[in-house]
């Protein structure tokens, strides 16, 4: 069953929106479809191809909207994504979802809010599972790390904040990895010239050593936009690892 504009929380004047496919076979686990865009751009559509995907086998998906830069900056689209999915888990019962399996997926920027979802403190808000595609990791030092396409989006994302601000660490899923943190799933183009590889392997590396089970598929000569074969193998096997951590419809 399609949901659409659907508002899940209010700011200001302003409410936040959804879209879904409910499942119509039970209470299912629930995928949670973040677009990309560098927290700058993108919308909540650019997930309904996947999140009709994901509806097909047998999950229910959602994509939701979340406040972009430069008029909202960290932590706002953190901070609406964790609202969303708790948002899930009040409203299970009516939405049809199992609240303990909220399963998230995103690319680049959603790549990141993904890992920030199950790296959040917060365990009403947490993910129970997380597929990160080629997601930044670590803002720290962004024109040392991050080549210069990049280097826009991440000042108005963090903006005034200079060199020594803690909101870059802060705002690192790579500095918020422990122990807590769900199954990870992490994929990333071997020739990524937007958000290098480097990003995803230094964040498996940590999760890793903290002793969180984490799964890395490098795609060799790939870049931060996917072929079809490469995007449908992303597809199937998160769809696998989403079924062996979430389960499937009761």
């Amino acid at each position: 069953m399609m949901v659409a504009d659907e508002v899940y929380a209010n700011v200001g004047s302003a409410g936040l929106r959804y879209d879904a496919v409910l499942s119509d076979k039970g209470p299912a686990p629930a995928i949670v479809c973040i677009h990309g865009g560098g927290w700058v751009s993108g919308d909540r559509s650019d997930m309904h191809e996947v999140a009709q995907y994901f509806a097909e086998q047998g999950f229910a998906a959602f994509c939701p909207q979340y406040r972009l830069a430069p008029l909202y900056t960290y932590p706002a689209p953190i901070e609406d994504i964790e609202t969303f999915i708790k948002y899930l888990r009040e409203n299970s019962e009516k939405l049809g979802i199992l609240p303990d399996s909220i399963g998230v997926i995103g690319n680049s920027a959603g790549g990141y809010l993904s890992a920030m979802a199950g790296l959040t403190s917060d365990l009403e808000a947490k993910a129970s599972a997380v597929v990160d595609i080629c997601g930044l990791t670590d803002l720290t030092n962004y024109r040392e790390s991050h080549p210069p396409i990049s280097w826009d989006f991440l000042a108005q994302y963090l903006s005034g904040a200079g060199p020594e601000d803690p909101r870059w660490i802060e705002a690192s899923p790579l500095y918020r990895v422990s122990q807590e943190a769900p199954p990870f799933l992490v994929f990333h183009g071997e020739e990524d010239d937007v958000v290098y590889v480097d990003q995803s392997v230094r964040l498996v590396e940590a999760l890793k050593n903290a002793g969180v089970s984490v799964e890395f598929e490098r795609l060799p000569g790939e870049g931060h936009s996917f072929t079809m074969p490469a995007f449908t193998k992303i597809l199937e096997k998160s769809t696998a690892f989403f079924r062996s951590k979430l389960g499937a419809a009761v």
